[in-house]
């Protein structure tokens, strides 16, 4: 794994050979997936996208693939609610940064089976 220096030059060596494609929205992609209370672990954590990353990732890592084989070359960890200000409204705040760590992971094994794969770690992702 490079360091976030060498990433952003392979990124920027990147671009300047052509666009790259960003994939798209995670939530849109979860709510096609008619997911259940049961799905997100409960009543009380319907809702609390972050969560399936314990629950369903299987769905999780579906929507990266999907993204994958639709072209995309970057994607991103599912974040928008992973702040610790965020989850503590599902009573989730003191593992966050497990959540992040299962996000990312998710997305790696995404990645297995991509030919012609460069990663680069852009961000560390940390709440």
């Amino acid at each position: 794994m490079r360091n976030l220096n060498e990433s952003a030059k392979a990124l920027r060596e990147l671009l300047a050979q052509r666009i790259l494609v960003l994939d798209g929205a995670m939530g849109t992609m979860l709510q096609q997936g008619n997911l259940t209370a049961t799905d997100f672990g409960g009543a009380a954590l319907e809702g609390c996208n972050e969560n399936l990353v314990r629950t369903r990732p299987d769905v999780v890592l579906d929507i990266h693939r999907k993204y994958l084989e639709a072209g995309a070359d970057l994607i991103e960890t599912d974040t928008f609610g992973g702040a610790p200000l965020v989850l503590g409204e599902y009573g989730l705040a003191a593992d966050a940064h497990i959540r992040s760590r299962l996000r990312e992971h998710l997305i790696f094994l995404g990645l297995i089976d991509v030919q012609d794969l460069v990663v680069l770690k852009l961000f560390d992702v940390e709440p």
